[in-house]
């Protein structure tokens, strides 16, 4: 059974929207700002890395005379920064599964009290600058049909009470990425008894009709009748109230199904979800009414993350507390987002599970920190997760397009009780 709501309602303080998130002033800048910028060079050998990073370094070195003017010591700034670069110009982690051109370059800045850095320890506080480079990463590597359907073939083995939930979200992007999108849809394609969920950004750049039409239905289409969606941001760049996806899927903002002996509930983070919203109004009423005892709920923004985003004070991510409260009262078990471009699961919070599973097509972005909590984490692989919903407890698959599986439970977890 569907239950849905059709009114439509928008953020009161929605999230810029846009390609690229701008330094705009210097009370953003104490909070956080990433700058994300695409290039055509080629990232090519370790000497050339430096050489970028080198540059890079000039232009943070140029933005501290900017920062000064709100009394932060550049001294610590220059250190911060210098140390990072350091990691960064030794090539750690930097060039794992990237080849090609720049993907994006992120310089965030956030405000620490009395954090030690260099041996220093700020009277009032410190900056830290984190400089996180990227070369676009590798196309998806796809196996082939016959590893995907051994593979499948052994995962799908469930007992009767059973259900199969599989999914990702950042997924359709035409052009050279469309292989990525096609090669997460070959694993879904293995696992027809599953239900199909996305969440969030489904087609790229701004959810555009034709971008469903040329993107997304070419490859994720195939299971549009057994698909229950969620919005992204990148569905209400369109300017038209993310139209295309509405009329695309013909579902509304928010609204739930169950299945077996789980109710799951599709959100939109896009939208108003503060306390006296009507979203969240809808929500304490669904879960009211609801009478399964295990719970997951999905939607794009996630409130934990160690990716890019995680880092912006201003993303809807950072309003989604409320949501997690309705949920955390009534025992939810799992939440699951996008986003960021990569895979990370994380420890139960207020008997939560969060998993991040931005890894259907969009290009892969590296973590820039390990967020605590955070137990599992990808951010060189492609794929899709699946979860198999028991009766009273799940257990969860990150299936990479390679047909290897990349993270996985030891045992069924628990519903929240």
């Amino acid at each position: 059974m569907l239950r849905v709501m059709r009114r439509r309602e928008f953020a009161r303080g929605p999230a810029k929207v846009g390609r690229t998130a701008t330094m705009a002033s210097i009370r953003e800048m104490r909070h956080a700002a990433a700058s994300v910028s695409r290039a055509g060079r080629s990232c090519g050998s370790p000497e050339r890395l430096k050489e970028m990073v080198r540059t890079m370094e000039e232009m943070v070195i140029k933005m501290l005379a900017f920062v000064s003017a709100i009394r932060l010591s550049c001294t610590w700034c220059c250190c911060a920064v210098r140390s990072r670069l350091s990691t960064l110009a030794r090539g750690e982690t930097l060039l794992k599964g990237a080849r090609g051109s720049l993907g994006f370059a992120a310089i965030a800045v956030s405000v620490q009290r009395s954090r030690r850095i260099c041996g220093v320890r700020s009277l009032h506080a410190s900056v830290v600058v984190l400089l996180s480079v990227s070369c676009a990463a590798a196309p998806a590597r796809m196996a082939s049909p016959e590893q995907l359907r051994a593979l499948a073939s052994q995962l799908q083995q469930v007992s009767p009470g059973d259900a199969l939930v599989i999914g990702a979200g950042d997924i359709a992007r035409c052009g050279d990425q469309l292989t990525n999108a096609r090669a997460t849809a070959a694993i879904v394609q293995e696992f027809p008894a599953a239900t199909v969920i996305t969440i969030g950004d489904n087609a790229y750049e701004r959810g555009r009709p034709e971008e469903f039409a040329n993107c997304y239905d070419p490859t994720w289409g195939a299971f549009k009748s057994r698909t229950r969606p969620s919005p992204g941001n990148h569905e209400y760049y369109s300017n038209d109230f993310a139209a295309g996806y509405f009329a695309y899927f013909k579902v509304s903002e928010y609204y739930s199904f169950d299945l077996g002996n789980w109710h799951l509930v599709s959100l939109d983070s896009m939208i108003d979800m503060s306390a006296s919203s009507d979203q969240v109004a809808w929500l304490r009423s669904d879960l009211a009414a609801n009478s399964k005892p295990c719970i997951l709920a999905y939607w794009h923004h996630p409130r934990f993350s160690s990716g890019i985003h995680g880092l912006q004070r201003n993303d809807p991510g950072r309003r989604t507390a409320v949501l997690w409260t309705v949920l955390a009262e009534h025992h939810a078990t799992l939440i699951l987002n996008g986003h960021d471009h990569d895979y990370e699961r994380f420890a139960p919070r207020q008997g939560i599970r969060e998993i991040v599973a931005g890894t259907g097509g969009g290009e892969l972005r590296p973590f820039v920190r390990r967020l605590g909590g955070s137990e599992a984490r990808d951010d060189s692989h492609y794929g899709v997760l699946l979860l198999t919903l028991h009766p009273n407890s799940y257990e969860w698959h990150f299936i990479g397009t390679d047909a290897v599986i990349y993270d996985r439970s030891d045992a069924p977890a628990e519903c929240s009780q």
